[in-house]
């Protein structure tokens, strides 16, 4: 984390280390590697894909109350 009010070297340090890690993961992405996603956020994408098959323009209220129900914001 940088501070309030960094001097110019270790911006340029974070900006490299920040440059780095996004080649990095360029590279993951790009040779195939799977990311594994946590089952809670597995079942949250089933659900909300449930929700949308019923979504239409008559019952726009309840697909949002459904989407509300199903998500801790």
């Amino acid at each position: 984390m940088l501070s309030k009010h960094p001097s110019i070297y270790p911006l340029v340090d974070k900006f490299r280390d920040e440059q780095k890690k996004t080649e990095d993961l360029i590279v993951k992405l790009e040779t195939g590697v799977q990311y594994k996603r946590k089952p809670a956020y597995i079942l949250l994408d089933e659900r909300i894909k449930e929700i949308q098959k019923n979504y239409s323009l008559i019952n726009f209220e309840n697909y949002f109350e459904s989407l509300s129900l199903i998500l801790d914001y």
